[in-house]
């Protein structure tokens, strides 16, 4: 996600031009409201896994979105003191809309979306010009032959579009009508966009996406702003895989507890939800039970493929992500008559039902060793 600079910042740039300074001095002053504007939103959404990222921090991405965070940033591209002068005027062509969108070709997303304050792309700026009509749909070639007087976005992205290798779309969504945002965000049609040679239609495409808030949008599905559509695999592969994980996995006591760090990175899931991929029955009893083996226990790729609602595509998806795993974590609680262990070790009394909240007995990793046998 990155934060554009909206009213303020422009007031930043008229004063700045009325004091005649150059223009990477203009571009420097720019950049600290969109990243004030950053801090806010990462506030917001802090409850979410927002994550305030700096410009230096940018090669820590991956890692970020690896994470389940959603990272935040300004949207003001890092020209700096560097940014060249346009003709006729101070103020810097490369501002927070050129940021998202070569934030979209270096993630390899196929859109961008601009959250604006308007519904798209008119023949002037509707705000002052009552007349101006709405353009749907347009590409970057002919809204250049067109020469408007107004334009949603900056000119210097009109221009780069054509010349993009991933980044092929952009779409202005209008962030003040409730529900356009999430509607793009799941590929409907809520407005058409800027192509560089063929207007394409919004819902049409299987993207990752790079947002601007304009106040700005990089959200991505899933994994992130993935470089191309999901990677697949066969389910069928993690049937005998989590077969052999039930076989081999160690009774509580066999193995060494993991220590908090060993369990970081792994693919989590309960002992129930590795019997349904598996495809196994699970023997009835309390340990079974889904309080005692809660959904928020299991990754989404294992929530998904034991929903007997998902697609055909999803479960392929989810196979993927499942199988790339470098190693699971495997929730378990065990019986012994009327016993029952909690994550403490600590046993419970004869005869007293352990409390909803009774954690897995042990939690235990299994690897895929390099002849392909899995191992504790």
């Amino acid at each position: 996600m990155l934060a554009g600079g909206g009213t303020r910042a422009r007031h930043i740039y008229s004063i700045a031009s009325e004091l005649e300074m150059p223009t990477g001095v203009i571009a420097t002053l720019g950049k600290y409201i969109p990243m004030q504007n950053a801090r806010m939103l990462q506030m917001l959404l802090a409850k979410h896994g927002g994550l305030f990222m700096l410009p230096d921090d940018f090669e820590k991405l991956p890692l970020y979105l690896q994470m389940g965070c959603i990272p935040v940033m300004s949207g003001m591209p890092p020209f700096g003191y560097w940014e060249k002068r346009e003709a006729k005027t101070r103020i810097p062509q490369h501002r927070t809309d050129a940021g998202v969108f070569l934030s979209a070709e270096f993630l390899g997303a196929r859109r961008a979306l601009f959250i604006k304050d308007e519904d798209g792309l008119y023949t002037d700026d509707p705000k002052k010009n009552p007349a101006a009509t709405h353009i749907k749909s347009i590409t970057a070639a002919e809204l250049v032959a067109r020469r408007l007087p107004d334009v949603v976005l900056e000119r210097v992205v009109i221009d780069y579009l054509p010349r993009a290798q991933w980044c092929k779309e952009l779409q202005i969504v209008n962030g003040l009508k409730p529900g356009q945002v999430l509607a793009a965000l799941k590929g409907e049609d809520v407005d058409r966009s800027f192509a560089p040679d063929l207007a394409v239609h919004a819902s049409a495409l299987p993207v990752s996406w790079v947002v601007a808030l304009g106040v700005a949008s990089c959200v991505a599905p899933g994994t992130g702003c993935s470089t191309r559509h999901k990677p697949e695999a066969d389910p069928a592969r993690l049937v005998s895989l989590m077969k052999a994980m039930d076989k081999h996995t160690p009774t509580p006591g066999a193995a060494p507890a993991c220590k908090p760090e060993q369990l970081v990175g792994g693919a989590t899931l309960t002992q129930v939800t590795l019997l349904k991929i598996a495809k196994e029955p699970a023997n009835p009893g309390p340990e079974r039970e889904d309080w005692i083996n809660p959904a928020e226990l299991d990754s989404p790729a294992a929530r998904e493929l034991i929903d007997p609602s998902t697609d055909e595509t999803t479960l392929r998806q989810a196979a993927y992500e499942l199988l790339s795993a470098p190693f699971y974590v495997v929730y378990r609680s065990t019986s012994s008559t009327r016993r029952w262990h909690s994550g403490s070790g600590a046993e419970a009394r004869h005869g007293r039902r352990p409390r909803p909240a009774l954690r897995p007995a042990r939690q235990h990793r299994v690897r895929q060793g390099r002849d392909g046998s899995e191992q504790p």
